[in-house]
């Protein structure tokens, strides 16, 4: 994905664009888990805990795997622990 390449080269804002564009292009009714994932990952490195929370959330929901899913639980406890909603 072309968002990893972006992450690869530091470059957290372009990489959240072209997840966001791979998520809305997956399926409108099921967004891409793994996009939202990643997406959500950023987001949690670069502390944008509501987002991150809303990401791996809707990644849990839409049917993410692992290993991708135990990381997104952990970061969820680590949200938790923070009293972000």
């Amino acid at each position: 994905m072309l968002g990893m390449k972006y992450e690869d080269m530091g470059d957290d804002k372009r990489a959240v664009q072209a997840y966001t564009k791979s998520i809305r292009a997956w399926q409108p009714e099921t967004p891409s888990p793994i996009a939202l994932f990643w997406r959500g990952q950023i987001h949690y490195r670069n502390r944008r805990l509501s987002r991150a929370r809303s990401d791996l959330e809707s990644a849990l929901k839409n049917g993410l795997t692992s290993p991708e899913r135990e990381q997104a639980e952990r970061y969820l406890e680590e949200i938790g622990k923070r009293g972000v909603q």
